[in-house]
């Protein structure tokens, strides 16, 4: 407790007396037991905390490692899965590649196949083909008549066909063919686009 002159304070009374401050109770000192137990049990105190939160995060940590084992199993899972989608799109890629060329070489079969069917039902029964080829968006008719006549008769159907134009015969020549007179000709027709 302090003990304070309050008169001095004021300034009332002449105060020949100087505060004195002193404590109400003694102190009592601190027991060396308690003292003792005080410093063995708070370091002892923290290093229990501290392994149980040093246990938690080990737990912790070790939840996350076997997530990342099963996320890590199933990528390798997933990767495997990947390869195989990517071979089957490069098989289907190049499967479809050889449709496209298959597809090419039937149309242009089934071209000349109707060209030639179409090409016979228009022939005078004076001439025949000897040969029939299609190269570069042309057809070429090669053959032989009796009758130059039935040549021109043959160039003028064949412009009619919807698939042909500009029909032609490029050359008509005199030959033999056996014991036979006959007409070479060789008739160029433009494919339609």
């Amino acid at each position: 407790m302090i003990k304070v002159n309050l008169a001095r304070l004021s300034g009332s009374a002449p105060v020949h007396a100087e505060a004195a401050v002193t404590a109400s109770a003694p102190s009592r000192p601190t027991p060396l037991p308690l003292k003792l137990l005080l410093i063995f049990a708070l370091p002892i105190g923290l290093y229990i905390w501290q392994d149980i939160v040093v246990s938690e995060k080990i737990k912790s940590m070790k939840s996350s490692e076997d997530r990342l084992v099963e996320i890590k199993a199933q990528v390798e899972k997933l990767g495997a899965v990947t390869a195989v989608v990517q071979g089957l799109s490069r098989e289907k890629a190049r499967l479809q590649k050889q449709l496209s060329v298959i597809g090419r070489i039937s149309g242009k079969r089934a071209f000349k196949l109707k060209t030639i069917s179409e090409a016979q039902k228009l022939i005078p029964e004076d001439c025949w083909f000897e040969e029939v080829s299609i190269a570069k968006g042309k057809v070429k008719f090669k053959g032989y008549s009796r009758t130059p006549s039935s040549v021109q008769k043959l160039v003028d159907e064949l412009e009619r066909l919807d698939f042909l134009s500009s029909a032609y015969n490029e050359e008509l020549k005199r030959t033999r063919l056996g014991q036979a007179n006959v007409h070479a000709f060789n008739i160029v027709a433009e494919v339609k686009r």
